[in-house]
């Protein structure tokens, strides 16, 4: 764990000045794995709640902030996005101020509609009254209408070789960068999808184990409803159903544990390696390319702070199979 904690102090140091705390201090703040998670004392496991529960509160605080500035920095930005989208689109010499002026909430529907026509004739050489005609043709006809269209756009980036040149050099540029965020994305979730699975098979084991356990245990809770004991007879039951649910915990907490710890292994590699930032850092250039939009205060670490909340979420559950204290395994099949 030392060596975990210098590693930790290392990737968040750079971050210090700037006062962010960072996923892997986070990550480092988080309680470890309870190595007895089902005989574990009442003490001990308020007190992994409590970090637990510190730590998850604050991410989450952070987490949502970021979400919100990013939310904002979209909306006051959405005109500039909307005129990137069309230039790409082949609409080139679109006007971000035509945009804006698009989504003033006090301009009437007329308004718009007549400067939608205006920004159609200007960028696409077509009216609405041609758009709407279009839709009085037939499936036929509509298919003549659009190859013309298409032959004469066509035929105006060939009379420009050099614009044409510069399109499909950026058209080759855009589908490395979203060939690349692919990549990445079918990696991480390569690696949840096996982990799913491992839950998935885990779960359905326990399920038959404990629909098992549960007519073993039927007939003891019964007796101890019953009343009628001898002497010493129910803390012999309340022992025997505390061993079976002993057994129970320990046959199948300790595998689910595993596989937390296996996330929290590769989470922590990923964390070294910068994985997250990389995903986000590309997904920002790809967003960048087809908007023309970017924060210039932008640093990626959205991505894996969301990261290390889902491994504290999982740490909620470590205690999956486990019933409690002798007590309350008593208490819970007796209701």
């Amino acid at each position: 764990m030392k060596l975990i904690a210098v590693i930790i102090l290392l990737i968040g140091f750079s971050y210090l000045v700037s006062g962010q705390k960072t996923a892997s201090e986070y990550f480092g703040s988080l309680p470890d794995i309870p190595g007895t998670p089902c005989s574990i004392s009442d003490t001990a496991r308020a007190h992994y709640s409590a970090q637990l529960l510190l730590v998850s509160n604050e991410l989450n605080e952070d987490i949502a902030q970021l979400l919100d500035e990013e939310e904002s920095f979209v909306r006051e930005h959405q005109a500039n996005a909307e005129a990137t989208a069309m230039k790409n689109a082949g609409f080139a010499g679109v006007d971000v101020q035509e945009m804006k002026k698009m989504d003033k909430k006090h301009m009437s529907e007329k308004e718009k509609q007549e400067m939608a026509d205006q920004m159609m004739q200007k960028y696409m050489n077509i009216s609405m009254d041609e758009v709407n005609n279009l839709k009085k043709l037939d499936t036929a006809g509509q298919r003549r209408w659009s190859q013309a269209y298409m032959s004469e756009k066509m035929a105006d980036q060939e009379a420009d070789p050099k614009k044409l040149q510069e399109a499909n050099l950026r058209n080759k540029q855009n589908f490395d960068l979203q060939q690349r965020l692919k990549d990445l994305i079918d990696i991480k979730k390569a690696r949840e999808d096996k982990y799913y699975q491992q839950f998935d098979t885990l779960q359905k084991v326990a399920d038959t184990a404990r629909a098992d356990l549960d007519r073993l245990l039927k007939p003891l809770y019964a007796k101890l409803d019953s009343g009628d004991l001898q002497d010493g007879e129910r803390e012999a039951i309340e022992d025997e159903i505390y061993q079976h649910n002993m057994s129970y915990c320990f046959a199948h907490n300790p595998p689910y544990c595993a596989v937390i710890d296996e996330i929290r292994q590769d989470l922590l590699e990923a964390l070294i390696k910068a994985e997250y930032d990389t995903l986000e850092n590309v997904q920002h250039r790809v967003l960048f390319s087809q908007l023309g939009v970017g924060n210039p205060n932008y640093k990626p670490r959205l991505y894996a702070l969301q990261a290390v909340q889902s491994y504290a979420r999982l740490l909620e559950s470590v205690f999956k199979y486990s019933v409690g204290t002798r007590s309350k395994m008593t208490d819970v099949g007796a209701e």
